[in-house]
């Protein structure tokens, strides 16, 4: 068969290929330069990038464990890839996941990472400049739309009051960024765990007195902080936990009691309105013995992966209220799941590296 018996319009090719996952692409990028260099070209990465966001399909579900990463396609439930980290970091912490980069960093070394797992690219960004040998911090990263940059915020704890900073991937230096008049206690003093993303924004949740629950915000683009006090009565912080999560792009609380039922516990979601409060949206009846988090929405059925015991996950159905559990790794260790968009975004103009 001669090359004009096979060949398409570029027209025709690129439609083809915005409909295949990441890791096919990645190895028809050997077919021809000319094939790798659409693959590679920054109109055909964010278009792909835009299909594999607004696609009705589910999202793939990353496991993060240890120095291992797993992306699990939630049509078949089946293991599409998996990614060794470096096995010199004992003490990896998930940072968020965001337009298929991941930011990874080491709770011993506290240095941070960004990995593309679909491309097994990865870049180390320089340290901030108020990096802490002890003490409560975190590492973030967010997008900003209007200016395409990925930018990474380090949150911690310094002599007792909060600190953040921001750099953009590639840059050489960190911004420290003015909190103005949050108070320590606004700020999680027991756990700081990565910021949510949402609209433009990450956010955290922080407790104050008389059991007042704050949401920290702190603009991407604009970097300011913002405090928003949150009125969640009836729910006492004393009696529930409380988890800031995403759910179908919008950010979500979850509340869940201390306590079990004999049978089931009721879990509460409540989703931000944007502006100043959650608004109470729906209530689900779990296992008691499950501690959940929600992952994302499809349809009428919601993920969850449940924080205790086996840290499988589950498909609740909101049609009949029942709860099903879909998958469960085949791992001797506990495992956190994150929603994950299968992409090529690169970091532009800073030097990568390859994961071995």
């Amino acid at each position: 068969m001669s090359e004009k018996d096979w060949f398409l319009p570029q027209e025709i090719i690129f439609k083809i290929f915005l409909y295949l996952p990441g890791s096919s692409l990645i190895k028809f990028q050997t077919l021809s330069k000319s094939i790798r260099s659409l693959i590679r070209s920054r109109y055909f990465i964010e278009s792909q990038l835009n299909h594999a966001s607004t696609s009705t399909k589910p999202p793939i579900v990353l496991l993060f464990y240890s120095n291992y990463i797993s992306l699990v396609e939630t049509k078949t439930w089946t293991v599409t890839n998996n990614l060794s980290l470096n096995p010199s970091y004992k003490e990896r912490r998930f940072g968020g996941s965001c337009n298929g980069l991941i930011c990874l960093y080491d709770d011993s070394s506290r240095v941070v990472s960004v990995i593309n797992p679909t491309t097994r690219e990865y870049l180390t960004p320089l340290r901030p400049s108020n990096l802490l040998q002890y003490g409560l911090f975190s590492y973030t990263i967010g997008f900003v739309s209007s200016s395409k940059e990925y930018k990474l915020v380090y949150l911690c704890m310094n002599e007792g009051e909060p600190h953040l900073e921001v750099c953009c991937i590639g840059d050489k230096s960190w911004r420290q960024v003015a909190i103005g008049n949050c108070p320590v206690s606004r700020f999680n003093g027991e756990l700081f765990p990565c910021g949510v993303l949402s609209h433009g924004a990450l956010f955290w949740l922080g407790f104050g007195s008389y059991n007042k629950v704050w949401l920290i915000r702190f603009d991407l683009k604009e970097e300011k902080v913002t405090c928003i006090n949150l009125n969640i009565e009836p729910f006492d912080r004393k009696s529930n936990d409380f988890m800031l999560g995403e759910l179908g792009g919008e950010l979500c609380l979850t509340i869940m009691p201390d306590f079990v039922f004999p049978k089931e516990k009721e879990m509460h979601l409540l989703i931000f309105d944007g502006k100043s409060d959650f608004s109470q949206k729906m209530k689900l009846m779990v296992p008691r013995h499950s501690y959940m988090m929600p992952l994302f929405i499809s349809g009428e059925k919601i993920l969850l992966q449940d924080q205790c015991f086996d840290a499988g996950l589950y498909y609740y159905d909101l049609s009949n209220c029942s709860c099903e559990k879909v998958f469960v790794a085949d791992y001797d260790f506990c495992y956190s799941a994150h929603p994950h968009i299968d992409s090529l975004v690169s970091f532009g103009g800073a030097r990568a590296r390859y994961v071995l």
